[in-house]
Formats: structure tokens, sequence, C-alpha cells
């Protein structure tokens, strides 16, 4: 299957589950075709330096927890209030929604970024609101771009 790769054991790549269902959205799908953001224009897609730094602080602040009920796509998730102050939580996620990738897992769409060899995404798990942001290992260099001077 063109685009899909197989995600990370817990500690590096190659899942000894076989393929992930994790792909790229071609191209002709548009970047935001999930409900929440049907019709929207991407904004940017590079962030600042200070935008960076910020990210990775707030995501090195953050309180993981292995996520034990899926252990054959391994990943840690912190939760909105609980594992991140509600302020960071939310710049984060609008960060990630503004500048994000969109792939598919599991037939849905994610807005993802990648950070300091993890990949980044927030979810909802069945509420209205963002609920909680998730990270996985994922080695293929960081997304999106700080832009240049």
């Amino acid at each position: 299957m063109a685009g899909a790769y197989t995600l990370g054991t817990p500690l590096g790549l190659g899942s000894p589950w076989g393929a992930s269902p994790m792909t790229a959205l071609p191209p002709e799908q548009g970047r935001f075709d999930h409900a929440d953001f049907a019709g929207r224009e991407q904004q940017q897609t590079t962030i600042t330096a200070a935008e960076r730094q910020r990210l990775r602080k707030i995501l090195a602040d953050a309180n993981w927890t292995f996520a034990k009920s899926v252990p054959e796509h391994p990943h840690a998730y912190a939760i909105r209030g609980r594992d991140l102050p509600e302020a960071a939580f939310e710049w984060a996620v609008s960060l990630i929604l503004r500048v994000g990738y969109v792939e598919r897992f599991w037939n849905q769409p994610w807005h993802y970024v990648r950070l300091d060899g993890y990949r980044f995404w927030p979810t909802k798990n069945q509420r209205p609101d963002w609920l909680m942001l998730n990270r996985a290992v994922d080695d293929r260099g960081d997304y999106p771009p700080t832009e240049r001077s």
C-alpha cells in the first residue's frame, strides 16, 4: 500500500505485529477532510523557532502514560488538565491543527506534528472537545519545518 509504513515497537521501528493501518492521505483528498475541519484551508506550513521551543517545552513537561489498551500500536497519552495544564494543552492542540499534516489511522484522518523523534496528535475520545495528546516513536524528522529568517 503506497504511503503505508510500520509503526514502531515502543523503542524503535519495525513492528512485530505487522503493517500499520496508518497511511498518508492522497493529495486529491485534501488536507482537512475530518468533519471538524471541513472546508478549512491550511493557514501555515512552517512554525517560528519560538513556537517550536514552546511546543518542545510543553511536550517535555507533560506526564505521559503508556496506552496499555492498544499494545499493538504502542503510544503514550497525556490528558488535558491532568497531565498538561489547560492553557498549554489548548495552545499545543491549536498549533497541531494549524500546521500539522493529516494521515489516516484506522480509516480516520488525524492531525500530526513530528518533533524530537516522536509523532504527536490530539484525540477527542468520543467527546465534543479535545481530551488528550498522544505520542508515538517516529524517526521521519521534524514537521513542520522552522521558518527561515
